[in-house]
This record gives structure tokens, sequence and C-alpha cells, in this order.
């Protein structure tokens, strides 16, 4: 009866087999791309072009999309559409207003402003860091951006 107990707690004890495999591989990480699903320009001019989607999605990408800081855009969404949108260049440093692009209702959807410096001389902007800002309902999108 003693040797029956002995080998119940050493077995109890010590476990029954291997002890598990705590090698736990690291998981690949996901990236993500946002999908715009009926993309439709809303506003296109020399300055700038707008384009709205009721809807956006995403899919997984191999490496991380990084966006540029050359790249002058903006996303945002608009869920109230009593609440104006205001679209601003503000200067880096101080913050003041230095180009005011845009005041309009929109409809509720997903918005992405795209800023074209193609026909904008450089007195009116010259080079540097700047602010494009989206005011919506009192929820400031903004993102900075280098003209060169």
């Amino acid at each position: 009866m003693k040797k029956i107990l002995t080998v119940l707690i050493v077995v109890v004890i010590g476990g029954c087999g291997r002890p598990p495999d705590l090698n736990l591989e690291q998981e690949t990480p996901f990236y993500y791309e946002v999908a715009w699903v009926d993309p439709q320009i809303i506003i296109a001019d020399s300055q700038f072009t707008l384009i709205r989607a009721a809807r956006i999605d995403s899919f997984i990408v191999a490496e991380p999309v990084i966006e540029s800081v050359k790249e002058p855009a903006v996303s945002f969404q608009v869920t109230d559409e009593n609440c104006p949108v205001t679209v601003n260049i503000l200067d880096e440093k101080s913050a003041r207003v230095r180009w005011p692009l845009l005041v309009k209702h929109l409809s509720s959807g997903f918005y992405k402003l795209t800023l074209d410096f193609s026909r904008t001389d450089y007195q009116t902007l010259p080079p540097g860091y700047y602010v494009l800002k989206v005011d919506n309902c009192g929820l400031p999108q903004m993102k900075l951006f280098l003209r060169e």
C-alpha cells in the first residue's frame, strides 16, 4: 500500500510524460491597407481633389503602408450632415491659417482630400512644413506635409 501511494505521489508531482513545449513561435503581424469602395470625385479644381465613398474596407498586405510626409492628403469621416466641414492649411510653427481651402456641408461618408501644388506658386505657399487640417463638428483631423 505504501508503494502504491509513493508511486501515485511521484506521478502526480512529477507528471506523466514530457513537460509542455514552451517554445511559442511569434505570430506574423498583420498589416492592413484601406480600400475605398466605389469612390466618387466630389470636387476637383486646381488646388485640391475631394473624393467620397459611402463605405471603406481593408485588406491584408505583406508590409505596413507608411504615409509620406510629402503627400499632402488627409482622410476623414462625416457623420453629422448639420456641421460644416472646414479645411485649412496651417503654418506648422505658428498653427495659424495659411491658406483656407473649403467650408462646406457634406453628406455622410468617408472622404479624402488631396492637394495639388503643380499650379501653386511659391509666394502663395513657400517651401516648408505645413498642416492640412479638417474640422468637422469640432473633431479635427490633421496631417503634416512638406512643400518642397
